[in-house]
């Protein structure tokens, strides 16, 4: 069994995708970007744009953690409607984010493996 070089050390992130802070940043941009896009660049304009869907948010969040919690729930469930459609967009942009990542990452191994397979079949054939 060989022994591998210590100064010659492969790290995780080399051989797996692994989610890093370039890709944290790159998903808040075009979220931001998102936003700004539609007018939306403080928090007064994200309650004067985004009102009617902030709203069904908040009677719907307080509606149902009301009936598990009662009365706490009840302004719980309402205070987080105010952040889920912030929230419901942005996780939008992070599984876009991660199916494209992933995309990128399965089609390189496609494209190694299948080389692999024209190699073994050429010198077969």
């Amino acid at each position: 069994m060989a022994r591998r070089n210590s100064n010659s050390k492969v790290s995780l992130s080399d051989v797996l995708p692994i989610w890093t802070t370039e890709h944290s940043d790159t998903v808040n941009l075009v979220a931001a970007s998102i936003f700004w896009g539609h007018g939306i660049t403080d928090v007064s304009s994200y309650y004067q744009k985004l009102r009617i869907p902030i709203g069904i948010c908040v009677i719907l969040g307080a509606l149902f953690y009301a009936s598990s919690y009662g009365l706490t729930g009840f302004i719980l469930g309402g205070l987080a409607g105010f952040a889920a459609p912030a929230v419901v967009l942005w996780l939008g942009v992070v599984l876009v984010g991660i199916v494209i990542y992933l995309a990128a990452y399965l089609a390189a191994w496609a494209v190694i493996l299948y080389g692999l397979w024209w190699l073994v079949s050429f010198v077969f054939s």
